[in-house]
């Protein structure tokens, strides 16, 4: 199996550093506490994750079953994803990010049948590429995710590459795509070089997470890549977002593909998308573009000024947590991008906002629907969103 050059040209992990799923098993009982002092290895990881998920669910009796290392561009493990199951029956992912100032949850999901996070991507390869793709036949040792930007993690299988953000690419196109990203956003991606905080030990972290509030957008659905493939030939992450928006307004059913298509179509063609790439899956020409964040607001305006429906949108830039949560709450849509440039980053529509309270401060977390799965993602936006160098939203009502 192939693996990257730039990523993976030195040392991977050795045997008495890294355990890999077949030997995970970390449960309250037989995973020690956090103390004052405590060094980080890999049961720390898990201890996190597990004091986490057990403040959220505390009816729920869950273990840690299996743990992927997540790497920076320097070859260092960053992050690990980590599974959490009940009983044989999976209950999402919980990443926990010792990088992270302040809180080292990441992002998580933790609603029951959702798989880890490694997992889905490895599903994604299978649906979206030609490769015939089975965890079971991936050496545990090349079982990583690859963090290309923050909130955006990356899978090679073979010669194919896959990140969440949707892009296809093969293993000499992701290292090019990582040195470009490095070019522009250098340190913030380099992430164990410039926090003095965590070292070698942890220092006094809390395991008292509580849930305190969340906001939901009343009706919601969310699609897939696979879906705007299938039924446009095309997927572009700002118009995948732009047709779930489209859809809460009655101007195009997404689950309906002769509808979705024309709905899509006429999105991509609104935003000014440009192509970027394409591919040939399974003998159907895949095109996939980029779209100017700037004109997010105007397509959908205009879309609904074709439909007759009155839209209206404005901009932020870096906007607060308080911006988007206040937006949900009025039953507003938003749409939140973090890029490098005009073409190069990720759009997704926003569902929810999720506050939890960590040693008597809250840490909120943005829910987003993200093009490449059915299942969310909560991000956590206090520490997260501040190693994103740009980061903007549109915010939709009628």
């Amino acid at each position: 199996m192939k693996m990257l050059g730039l990523l993976f040209s030195g040392i991977l992990f050795s045997s008495n550093t890294v355990t890999y799923a077949s030997e995970v098993f970390y449960t309250e009982e037989n995973t020690a506490k956090i103390e004052t002092t405590t060094k980080i290895t890999q049961e720390v990881y898990a201890r996190v994750a597990l004091d986490f998920a057990n403040g959220i669910l505390p009816d729920k009796n869950l273990s840690v079953t299996a743990m992927t290392p997540i790497l920076n561009s320097e070859n260092e493990i960053l992050s690990y994803d980590c599974k959490l199951s009940e009983n044989d029956v999976d209950y999402g992912y919980v990443i926990v990010d010792m990088s992270l100032d302040g809180d080292y949850i990441s992002e998580f999901n933790l609603e029951k049948n959702v798989p880890d996070f490694y997992e889905q991507m490895i599903q994604n390869v299978d649906e979206r590429t030609n490769e015939n793709v089975n965890k079971d036949d991936i050496p545990e040792s090349e079982q990583v995710l690859i963090e290309t930007l923050p909130n955006e993690y990356s899978v090679v299988v073979e010669d194919t590459a896959l990140t969440s953000s949707g892009k296809v690419m093969d293993a000499d196109e992701l290292e090019m795509y990582q040195e470009e990203v490095f070019d522009v956003i250098g340190e913030s991606i380099t992430t164990a070089s410039q926090y003095g905080h965590t070292g070698d030990v942890m220092q006094n972290y809390p395991s008292d997470y509580s849930f305190q509030a969340n906001h939901m957008l009343p009706y919601f659905i969310s699609m897939t890549q696979g879906q705007s493939e299938s039924a446009a030939g095309k997927y572009a992450c700002a118009v995948t977002a732009m047709t779930i928006v489209a859809d809460r307004y009655g101007l195009g059913q997404s689950w309906v593909p002769s509808n979705l298509k024309t709905t899509y179509n006429n999105l991509w063609s609104k935003s000014s998308t440009k192509e970027t790439s394409r591919t040939v899956k399974n003998g159907k020409t895949i095109i996939y573009g980029g779209t100017p964040v700037n004109k997010i607001g105007p397509a959908l305006v205009s879309l609904g000024k074709d439909k007759k429906v009155n839209l209206k949108y404005k901009d932020a830039s870096n906007p607060s947590f308080t911006t988007i949560r206040n937006a949900i709450s009025n039953k507003h849509d938003v749409i939140f991008s973090y890029f490098i440039s005009s073409t190069k980053g990720h759009s997704v529509s926003v569902q929810g906002t999720w506050t939890g309270k960590k040693n008597n401060k809250n840490h909120d977390f943005i829910i987003l629907a993200d093009g490449w799965g059915m299942s969310a993602r909560y991000i956590n936006y206090t520490t997260k969103s501040n190693t994103v160098i740009n980061k903007s939203m549109t915010e939709i009502w009628k």
